[in-house]
C-alpha cells in the first residue's frame, strides 16, 4: 500500500500548475501518488496534467466535467489507494522535504494531523503566524481540537490542505466534501471530521506553501454566490449548534467564530452590486442576533457601528479597515 494520495483540485490555474506538481515531484520521499482532477479546465491545465502523467507513472490524471471544488476534491478521494491523504491546491506548493516530514511524525492512531504552511508570493516564501504549543501533540479531547481549529482566529486553521487525513478513518465514516456548501468547503469538512475523530496531532513543521497572491482563487474574489451561500451555511451551523453534544464552553467557541464570519460578510456587502445587495440586505438584518452571542470586542464595535451608521457605511468602514490592515502587514 502506498503511503500517501495527495489530491490536487485542476481548474484553470495553468500558470501556477507546473510549480504546484513539481514541488511533489522533487520530494525525497518517493512513497505517494499524485491524483490530479481536471474539473473542466478551459485553459491548457488539462494538458499539463497529461504531459506530466506521461513522464511519471505515479501521476493519476482523472477529467471531468465541471462540478466545483468540492466534487473534485470527491472525485479525488473515491481514487485514492494510499494509507494517508493529503489536500494541495493546484496553486499551492508542497514545501522542501514535506512528505518526509510528514512520514517522521506519524503515529499510530491518530486520525489527522494538523500542520503548519508558509505563504507563498512572487518571489517569497514567509512563514505562518500559526504556531502550535509544543505540548500539544496528541490529543482526543473535543475542547482541545476546537482550540487548535480557532488557535488566534486565523482561518487558516480549519482549511482542508494543511492537515493529513488517515485513509481508513475518511473512508470508515464515508466522510465527503458537501458540494453545496460553496465557500465555505473546508469549514464544513474539518468540523465533521473533528466531532468524529479520536486523537489528533499537531506539528509545527510546515508542509504547504499556501499562495496569498493569486487574486483570481475563491478565497480572494468578491464572489457574491459564494458569500451569500457562507451566510446560509453559518446561519444552519448555528441553529445546529445544540444539538451536539457539547459542552456550554465549546458552543461559545463556535458561536465567536461564527459571528467574526458573519461580521466579515457584512465587509463584503458594499462591493455587490444593486440587485445582490437587495437579495442579501435582509438575511443580514435578520441573522444581527450575531452579535449578541459572543464577548468579541470587534464584534461588539461592529455592532455599534451597524446601530449607528447603518449597513452600507459599516460595510465600507470594514473594508477600508481590512484594505489598510492588509497594507500594513509586512
Amino acid at each position: 500500500m502506498l503511503r500517501f494520495s495527495i489530491i490536487v483540485p485542476v481548474y484553470n490555474i495553468e500558470k501556477y500548475l507546473p510549480s504546484c506538481i513539481d514541488s511533489v515531484l522533487s520530494q525525497s520521499f518517493y512513497d505517494y501518488e499524485l491524483i490530479l482532477i481536471d474539473d473542466g479546465s478551459t485553459d491548457s491545465s488539462g494538458l499539463i496534467c497529461d504531459s506530466y502523467a506521461h513522464k511519471d507513472k505515479r501521476i493519476k490524471v482523472i477529467h471531468k466535467t465541471n462540478g466545483g471544488l468540492s466534487d473534485a476534491r470527491n472525485k479525488g478521494l473515491e481514487n485514492v489507494s494510499g494509507e494517508y491523504i493529503i489536500f494541495l491546491d493546484g496553486d499551492d506548493q508542497l514545501s522542501d522535504g514535506a512528505l518526509e516530514a510528514i512520514n517522521d511524525n506519524i503515529e499510530d492512531n491518530i486520525d489527522i494531523y494538523f500542520f503548519n504552511h508558509n505563504l507563498l508570493s512572487e518571489n517569497n516564501i514567509r512563514p505562518s503566524k500559526i504556531n502550535y504549543k509544543t505540548e500539544i501533540t496528541k490529543i482526543n479531547n473535543v475542547s482541545e481540537k476546537l482550540d487548535l481549529i480557532f488557535l488566534g482566529n486565523n482561518i487558516n486553521n480549519w482549511c482542508i490542505w494543511n492537515k493529513v487525513y488517515l485513509t481508513k478513518f475518511v473512508k470508515d465514516n464515508n466522510f465527503v466534501n458537501d458540494v453545496n456548501a460553496y465557500g465555505c468547503e473546508d469549514f464544513d469538512w474539518i468540523l465533521k471530521l473533528i466531532f468524529k475523530s479520536n486523537y489528533v496531532k499537531a506539528v509545527n513543521e510546515p508542509i504547504i506553501n499556501y499562495r496569498v497572491d493569486n487574486y483570481n482563487s475563491i478565497t480572494h474574489t468578491k464572489n457574491f454566490k459564494r458569500l451569500n451561500n457562507f451566510l446560509d451555511y453559518i446561519i444552519k451551523w448555528n441553529a445546529d449548534l445544540n444539538s451536539l453534544a457539547l459542552d456550554e464552553k465549546d458552543i461559545q467557541k463556535i458561536k465567536d467564530v461564527l459571528s467574526r464570519q458573519y461580521i466579515s460578510i457584512i465587509g463584503y456587502y458594499c462591493f455587490f452590486n444593486k440587485n445582490e445587495k437587495k437579495m442579501i440586505k435582509n438575511k443580514i438584518k435578520q441573522s444581527k442576533y450575531f452579535f449578541n452571542q459572543t464577548s468579541s470586542k470587534e464584534v461588539k464595535i461592529i455592532k455599534l457601528l451597524y446601530n449607528v451608521l447603518g449597513l452600507t457605511i459599516t460595510s465600507k468602514l470594514i473594508a477600508f479597515y481590512k484594505k489598510w490592515k492588509n497594507a500594513n502587514i509586512k
